[in-house]
């Protein structure tokens, strides 16, 4: 998940980084990073549309071993946030 973030372009945290480590600290918007947890399983994905209904979602492994886009309900419970990392200093 992470190896799929980065191959995309983003700046994470330096390793090791494990997906819990991320908070939520941007408003939803085209090009973040949409933080889901299934169950206790957390995932990352992309968000590549913002609609009325939800968000839709780039992400890799949500199906295994697939590339898909989702839409994710605005009142989806596996929603936990978005976020974008900013190197302090």
């Amino acid at each position: 998940k992470i190896i799929f973030i980065r191959s995309l372009g983003f700046k994470l945290p330096p390793p090791p980084i494990q997906l819990s480590d991320l908070k939520s600290n941007v408003i939803p918007s085209v090009g973040v990073l949409v933080l889901q947890n299934f169950n206790g399983t957390e995932h990352i994905g992309k968000l590549v549309k913002l609609t009325k209904d939800g968000i839709l979602v780039l992400s890799a492994n949500r199906k295994k071993c697939k590339i898909t886009t989702d839409l994710v309900k605005w009142n989806d419970a596996s929603l936990q946030g978005f976020y974008l990392y900013e190197k302090n200093g």
